[in-house]
């Protein structure tokens, strides 16, 4: 009796370590995935996170550095905040024809719409700061969707996660503590069926 009473609480503290160990790592998962949506402009799930860099949109409020929300849609409107490749040379072909990699990002606002001599909807764009527009309409096929600004915790938390220390902390010392932990389970399981 003595036996089974004092092997329980062992039990139950294997069980809660099993469940921090797994929440550690669906923490540090989500924070690589972000890390990676960031480097990477297209996502399967229609949804992209993004990092301003410039301040032509400080006059709506969007400033260097907040994270943005992009959302794959089938149209836009007048006045919608979209992320698109800036890549005017190209925008009389297909989006799909050419290699996107490496191409600018920008977010700016809709401020005029027309159909272009593909049929496609083409979107005229301006940043709020700046003085002129982009002079160059933008086929809907280079766009990667609307953008929202992140909430400040989000986008302050995120900047952070995505920092050489933020990796460090969040990612880089729970898997080393897991690791330890891991070991130490292992040595503590083998002294025990040596003792047995």
């Amino acid at each position: 009796m003595g036996k089974t009473g004092s092997g329980r609480p062992l039990k139950i503290a294997g069980i809660v370590a099993d469940v921090i160990t797994l929440a550690v790592f669906l923490f540090c998962f989500c924070i690589a995935a972000v890390s990676l949506s960031l480097k990477t402009a297209a996502s399967p799930l229609g949804v992209t996170i993004g990092v301003v860099q410039s301040p032509s949109m400080e006059a709506s409020g969007i400033y260097v550095g907040d994270f943005m929300l992009i959302k794959r849609r089938d149209s836009y409107e007048k006045g919608d905040v979209i992320a698109f490749y800036r890549i005017p040379s190209f925008y009389d072909g297909r989006a799909e024809d050419v290699n996107l990699s490496g191409v600018p990002i920008w977010v700016h606002e809709i401020i005029e719409i027309r159909t272009d001599a593909l049929g496609r909807k083409a979107y005229l764009t301006k940043g709020s700061s700046n003085l002129f527009d982009d002079s160059a309409y933008v086929p809907i096929d280079f766009v990667l969707g609307k953008a929202e600004k992140m909430p400040g915790f989000i986008s302050r938390f995120l900047g952070f996660a995505c920092s050489r220390q933020g990796l460090i902390l969040l990612v880089v010392v729970p898997c080393g503590i897991l690791l330890f932990y891991l070991a130490f389970e292992l040595v503590s399981e083998l002294t025990r069926e040596n003792e047995k």
